[in-house]
């Protein structure tokens, strides 16, 4: 059986979705793979508390090393790179890895072959054990970027794990916006299931999250949080989700004690009850009829 993997996005950070995807995962307990993506600020692990049971290195893009012996600072490599990662000076050329894409096209120009790409380790990712099932979680280091391949790697684990252990779904908390981090957790997914604001800015940010998934042929669900802060722009994206033909999954008010909750890093699911429970039903009969 192929588990089926659900999508917890949003069109920016703050609306909530860690928030909702915590709530969600006492539902699925027992019968899902949980998975945190958002690896440049991770906060899913602060509710479900993991008891980290292996941790592993995440050696993404290389980065040129210059071998001063061979190299005859001839400054091929340094005209050749588009993003400046390489200086022509007086001892030598300087590589500065904060620049470099690791296309590796340095190493290819160069003449006297005094350029080699090596790995180093951009962050780290771990498997642990929460109350309601295994979670795989990471965090980069400061300042490293974020292609996508570690949300691709964790994926990557979970599906494995959900495979050999007959898990029939995979739950991710996806990173915020639509970027290459947002486009690699979606890639391959059953269903998308965006947490959204009555604003604005929510409805125009739900519109390019909207595209994104029409272009990975991703089915995409909504929840409308705080859903009592603006009525009328809440009806508005109500009626957009019908004329788009998103599935509307249900509706959850603003609740101070949510807050409260989460200064405590609990699980808010008694301030959100007993809306999550009506949008985990409607989530679960949508995810079942979907063919992938």
């Amino acid at each position: 059986m192929t588990p089926k993997e659900i999508v917890i996005v949003s069109g920016k950070g703050g609306t909530g979705k860690t928030c909702i995807m915590a709530a969600l995962c006492s539902s699925f307990s027992g019968k899902a793979v949980f998975c945190d993506v958002d690896v440049d600020a991770p906060n899913l692990q602060l509710l479900l508390h993991p008891q980290d049971e292996q941790a592993f290195s995440f050696t993404g893009r290389k980065i040129p090393e210059i071998d001063t012996e061979r190299c005859t600072v001839c400054g091929g490599c340094v005209g050749f790179c588009r993003f400046n990662a390489l200086e022509k000076a007086d001892n030598g050329i300087i590589s500065l890895p904060w620049k470099c894409e690791g296309c590796g096209g340095c190493a290819l120009v160069c003449p006297h072959q005094a350029i080699s790409m090596h790995s180093y380790e951009q962050g780290q990712y771990w498997r642990g054990t929460t109350t309601y099932g295994p979670l795989w979680h990471a965090r980069l280091h400061a300042g490293e970027e974020n292609s996508g391949m570690l949300v691709a790697r964790l994926k990557k684990e979970s599906r494995k794990e959900a495979l050999k252990e007959g898990v029939p779904f995979i739950v991710i908390d996806g990173p915020p916006g639509i970027s290459c981090p947002a486009i690699s957790a979606l890639t391959g997914t059953t269903l998308a299931v965006a947490v959204t604001e009555p604003s604005l800015s929510g409805l125009h940010d739900l519109l390019r999250l909207s595209k994104l998934c029409a272009s990975l042929d991703v089915p995409l669900a909504i929840v409308l949080n705080k859903s009592d802060l603006s009525e009328a722009k809440g009806e508005e994206i109500k009626n957009e989700a019908k004329k788009e033909n998103w599935h509307f999954l249900g509706s959850i008010p603003f609740r101070p004690n949510v807050v409260e909750a989460i200064s405590k890093k609990e699980i808010p699911l008694e301030a959100l009850s007993p809306e999550i429970d009506s949008i985990y039903n409607n989530l679960t009969n949508l995810i079942n009829i979907i063919k992938r």
